[in-house]
C-alpha cells in the first residue's frame, strides 16, 4: 500500500489521482462516480472490473476507462487485458507507450518521422496481441453472454449468502461486509488456522484460494448447492 509520501515521490504521476477498491470496501461503482462527479471538477474515472467481469451486473459505463484481465469470471486465461473507453474520451486518454501494434503507421514510409498513435482503447495493444488469451476470451465470453450474467448472479448470489450465513455460524467474519443490493461473487475471511483449513478443504477436492493469511472463496455460475453443502461442511471439520 503506498504511502502519501511514497505515492508522490515514486509515483509522480499518480499526483491528483485516487484509488478506491470498490470490492473490497463494498463500494457500488455507482456511488464512487457519483462522487466524482459532485467532488472532482475534472475527473476521470477508472474502473478495473476484473473481479466482477462475467459475474456481477454492472453498472459502470459511465466510466472514462474500463480495464480487466482476462482471467477470472469470464473463464479466460492469463496473459491479456480488455481495456474499453467511450469514443468521446478517446483522444485524452490516448497512451504513449512505445510499442507497435498501437500505431497506424508501423510499415509506412514515414514511420521513421513520426508514429502515429492509435485513438483511446487501441492506443493500449503496444505489442505483439497475446492470441492463445484472446482466444479463449472470445470463447468465454461468448459462453457468458448466452447464459446471461443476469441468471448467473441469480443462481450463484444465493449460494453466496449460504456461505456468508454458514460461515457467520462458526465465528467467522468476512473481510468484507455482506450487501445484499450489491452482492459479489467472493467472500474472504482471516484465521490462525487458514492453513489448516485449506489443507482439509483439498483433502475433500475442495478448492479455494490459500494466500496472505486469508482464504478466499469463489461462487460462480457452474457451482451448485452440493458445492456449498460439502464446502460448509468441510469448514465445519476443519474448525472443530
Amino acid at each position: 500500500m503506498l504511502e502519501a509520501k511514497s505515492r508522490l515521490e515514486d509515483f509522480p504521476s499518480l499526483a491528483g489521482k485516487v484509488y478506491l477498491n470498490s470490492a473490497a470496501e463494498s463500494i457500488p461503482p455507482r456511488a464512487v462516480h457519483d462522487a466524482l462527479q459532485l467532488y472532482w471538477q475534472y475527473k476521470s474515472l477508472g474502473m478495473d472490473v476484473t473481479q466482477a467481469f462475467g459475474r456481477v451486473e454492472l453498472d459502470c459505463l459511465d466510466a472514462d476507462c474500463i480495464i480487466s484481465s482476462t482471467h477470472k469470471w469470464i473463464l479466460g486465461t492469463h496473459g491479456g487485458c480488455v481495456v474499453a473507453m467511450p469514443e468521446a474520451k478517446a483522444d485524452r486518454l490516448t497512451t504513449h507507450a512505445g510499442g507497435w501494434f498501437h500505431l497506424d503507421n508501423a510499415f509506412d514510409a514515414d514511420r521513421f518521422e513520426q508514429a502515429d498513435v492509435k485513438s483511446g482503447a487501441t492506443s493500449f495493444s503496444v505489442g505483439m496481441p497475446n492470441f492463445p488469451a484472446i482466444y479463449a476470451l472470445r470463447a468465454g465470453m461468448d459462453y457468458i453472454q448466452s447464459v446471461g450474467v443476469a441468471q448467473i448472479a441469480s443462481h450463484a448470489d444465493p449460494l453466496v449468502l449460504q456461505i456468508y450465513q454458514g460461515l457467520a455460524e462458526l465465528g467467522i467474519e468476512p473481510m468484507a461486509a455482506l450487501n445484499e443490493d450489491c452482492m459479489s461473487g467472493i467472500l474472504a475471511f482471516t484465521d490462525d488456522r487458514v492453513e489448516q483449513v485449506n489443507e482439509v478443504l483439498l483433502k475433500d477436492n475442495i478448492h479455494v484460494m490459500h494466500h496472505a493469511g486469508r482464504i478466499r472463496i469463489a461462487v460462480h455460475g457452474y457451482n451448485t448447492q452440493e458445492d456449498v453443502d460439502q464446502l460448509l461442511m468441510g469448514l465445519r471439520t476443519a474448525m472443530a
